[in-house]
Order: C-alpha cells, then sequence, then structure tokens
C-alpha cells in the first residue's frame, strides 16, 4: 500500500516540469519611470501560481492517501477485534466498504491521467492516449460555444469597449501607462522601418510633388507672393548674405586660384595685392546692397529678378531647363545622401523623444489621448458608433477565421508534449477530482455500514 501511495498518489519530478502558456498579457506600470519588463513580472507570477497549483495537488493527493490508509487500518483493526467486540463489525463493514470505494475512485483518477500501477490497463492514460482528440474537441467546443457572432455580439454591446476604455484613460495613472505602450509601440514600429524604403519613398513623393507642381511656374508663384507680401527685400537680402558669405568661407581658395593663374612674370605679393582689392571691393559692394535699399546695383538686381520671374511664367524653354535641373539635382548622389541623412536624424531624434517619459512628444501623446478619452465620454453616439464598429470587426473576423482560431487550439494542443500535456491538465483540475476520492471513500463507507445494518436486520 505504502508503493501505491509514492507511486501513484503524489507527484514525481517529471510531473512538475511546465511552459507558461503563449501570449501572456504584460499588466505592470513603470515604476520611476522606468518600465519594468512585463514578461518577466508575468513569468513570475505564473511561476508563483503554477507552484501554489502543485503544492494544492500534492495536499489534496496525500490527504486522500491518508484517509484511504487510516480506513485499511481501521479494518484490519476491527477485524482482528471484531470476535470480542461485537460493534466493531459495523466499524469492520464501514471500512471494508470505504477501501473499496476509495481504490475504485484512486483508480478512476489515475486512470484518466496515466496508467494505475504502471500497468498498461485497456482504456486508461485516456488523457495522454486521446491528446489530439481532446485538443480538437476542446477547438470544437470553443468555436461552437464561445467563438459565435451570438455570443460575443450582445457581449461587446453589453460592456461597451469604447466608454469603459475611456473611462480607464482619464485617470491620471492610466494615462500614463496607456501614453507609454502607445510610445513603446510607435518605437516598435519605428525601429521595424527600413531606411531604404523610407528613402525611395521620400524621393517618389519628391517627384510626385515636382509633377504636380512644375518648378519654373511654382517659383514664379512664389517669388510674386513674396513681393506682394513685402518678403522680396528679406529674400534680396538673404541672397546677398550668402554670396557674402560663401566669398569669405572660399577666399583662401580662390586667392590661391587667382594667383596660380597669373603669368608668371608677375610677383605673388602683386597678385596677392590685387586680389585683396578686388576680394575687398566685391565684399564691401555686397555689404553696402544690403544695407542700402535703393543702391544702384540691388535695384538693377530687382529688375532682374522681375523679369526672370515674367521668363519662368512664359518661357517653355526656362521652364524645360528648369524641370530638367530640378529633376537631376534630385537624382543626384549629394541629394540623396541628404534625403538618407534627415531621415536618420529625424529617426534617432523620434526615437530618443519616445523614449523619454518627460519628452514633448510623450506629453503631446498623452495630451491627445487624454483629449480623445474626454471626448468620447463627453460625446455617446460617437461612442456608441465606435462600439458597433468593434462589434462588426469582432463578429466579422470570427465569422470569417473562427475555423482558423478553433484549429489554432486544436493544433497547439497536438503540439504539446504527451507528458506535458498530462501534468498540465491534472495541475488544472486534479485538486478536484481527488475529492473524488475522498467522497467515494465516505460514501463508500457508509454504505457499507448501512448495507451491514441491513444484513443484520434480516
Amino acid at each position: 500500500m505504502m508503493q501505491l501511495s509514492s507511486a501513484n498518489f503524489t507527484p514525481d519530478a517529471n510531473t512538475t516540469k511546465t511552459t507558461p502558456p503563449n501570449g501572456e498579457v504584460a499588466s505592470d506600470q513603470a515604476i520611476n519611470g522606468d518600465a519594468i519588463s512585463t514578461v518577466t513580472v508575468t513569468k513570475i507570477k505564473n511561476a508563483a501560481a503554477e507552484a501554489e497549483r502543485i503544492r494544492s495537488l500534492r495536499q489534496m493527493k496525500m490527504f486522500a492517501t491518508a484517509l484511504l490508509l487510516l480506513v485499511t487500518v481501521g479494518f484490519l483493526v476491527a477485524r482482528i477485534f471484531e470476535d470480542q467486540h461485537g460493534w466493531l463489525g459495523y466499524v469492520r463493514a464501514g471500512c471494508e466498504a470505504a477501501m473499496i470505494g476509495a481504490l475504485a475512485d484512486w483508480f478512476a483518477v489515475t486512470a484518466l491521467f496515466r496508467h494505475p500501477l504502471g500497468i498498461p490497463i485497456p482504456h486508461t492514460a485516456i488523457v495522454a492516449e486521446r491528446k489530439t482528440e481532446i485538443g480538437k474537441g476542446l477547438g470544437e467546443f470553443v468555436e461552437t460555444n464561445f467563438l459565435t457572432p451570438d455570443v460575443l455580439g450582445p457581449k461587446i454591446a453589453a460592456i461597451e469597449p469604447t466608454q469603459r476604455l475611456a473611462r480607464w484613460i482619464v485617470k491620471p495613472e492610466n494615462l500614463a501607462i496607456a501614453s507609454q505602450r502607445i510610445a513603446q509601440g510607435a518605437a516598435k514600429v519605428l525601429d521595424s522601418i527600413d531606411d531604404s524604403e523610407v528613402t525611395v519613398f521620400l524621393e517618389g513623393r519628391i517627384a510626385a510633388v515636382v509633377t504636380k507642381f512644375p518648378p519654373a511656374p511654382t517659383l514664379a508663384r512664389v517669388l510674386r507672393n513674396a513681393a506682394r507680401n513685402g518678403q522680396r527685400e528679406q529674400i534680396v537680402d538673404g541672397i546677398l548674405k550668402r554670396a557674402h558669405d560663401a566669398l569669405w568661407d572660399n577666399r583662401d581658395a580662390m586667392a590661391h586660384q587667382f594667383i596660380s593663374e597669373s603669368p608668371w612674370w608677375v610677383p605673388n605679393s602683386v597678385d596677392q595685392r590685387m586680389f585683396d582689392r578686388l576680394f575687398a571691393g566685391i565684399t564691401t559692394t555686397l555689404g553696402t546692397m544690403r544695407s542700402d535699399h535703393n543702391h544702384e546695383l540691388r535695384l538693377a538686381l530687382d529688375r532682374r529678378i522681375d523679369r526672370y520671374i515674367v521668363e519662368l511664367e512664359t518661357s517653355p524653354i526656362l521652364a524645360v531647363k528648369f524641370d530638367v535641373a530640378v529633376r537631376e539635382a534630385l537624382n543626384h548622389a549629394t541629394v540623396r545622401s541628404a534625403i538618407t541623412g534627415w531621415w536618420a536624424d529625424t529617426r534617432e531624434q523620434l526615437a530618443g523623444e519616445l523614449a523619454e517619459p518627460s519628452s514633448k512628444v510623450r506629453e503631446r501623446i498623452a495630451l491627445s489621448v487624454e483629449a480623445q478619452a474626454l471626448s468620447i465620454l463627453g460625446d455617446q453616439p460617437r461612442a456608441q458608433r465606435y462600439n458597433d464598429g468593434i462589434q462588426r470587426i469582432v463578429v466579422d473576423a470570427i465569422t470569417s477565421y473562427g475555423h482558423e482560431l478553433s484549429g489554432l487550439i486544436s493544433a497547439t494542443v497536438e503540439r504539446w508534449d504527451t507528458e506535458e500535456t498530462v501534468t498540465r491538465i491534472e495541475q488544472q483540475i486534479g485538486r478536484d477530482l481527488q475529492f473524488i476520492r475522498i467522497n467515494g471513500t465516505i460514501v463508500g463507507g457508509l454504505v457499507g455500514v448501512l448495507l451491514y445494518i441491513f444484513g443484520k436486520l434480516l
């Protein structure tokens, strides 16, 4: 009997091996601005729950086994002393029937999961032998009784998911969690984007804009609007400043080129003085043109810009040349490199903003989410439209893919290791099944006493 108890009534080392289910849901919050790993927290919680189930199952098995041992001892003692004490006959009959009930129910419960005593008796180890059928049946059961429009549709309508989510979000602590999750999701999407695809997309969009808005007429309109809005002077000032800065930035290179191309018989010192005077004259003139809006050369530049605007609007040849120049510039390696560099900088900056809890981007996300939640709570028709949309999406998905979901359940169970499947199911329902053993022991004992009394009366 002790061998029976240790081998079949308490789990061995193999029966404690489980694997956490897939699709664990993260539920922790951020602490001091740093997000705890949700998967790690969930695994810890699952491990604790699993350990508790194993402990509870072991206790119930030990209790049921102890009850069987108790009635066995009671039967032996009563049988030995029954001749000296007639009332022990009732005890003996009750314990005898209790042993039969306990052993029968132990066999039934054990046969669900394993071969009793390791003997391959037919129709035992039912879960292990029929794992595939159980998985298929479970999938069909879920599909038939849960994944139906009649079940899910009214349930979604009753819980009002839009309002429930909005009420949850408007709480400050939940708003922080929601904005953090959105930022994390956006960061993952950003990290998954292929830089080369973005570059191609931007180049395509720029080319589409150039096609839709021809460069020459567009530039003409910009310059005319600038003149009407009094921005002509700013544009001319900008042109003169850039010309002035470009001269100074390239002064040494220009001096070297000027001296190297001078006749050999002219001394370098003379070339240098000539260049200095020429350079000073040009830069001084540009500075004067910037400060004196009535300067003769500046007025000439203004007139040239006006004529250029007219040419941009009316000259087909200039329009074609301008369009070709713009397209060649867009296809130039320098421009492509600039686009790639701009996207890389933008991506890096946005990723940093999303990761920083106090950033402007995170702040705008929180404000936007809160505003949307408050708006939904104050607009019942809008919230109802969202609820109806969610209901239609879920019902359509279930109608179209419910069978695939049930197939996923059966396929998942089929892939499980047989011993692992037995262990999982036993840990979930094994504790309750031990009550069958306990009740069988108690009820068997009572029935035995009643039958003994009935026999006495006859």
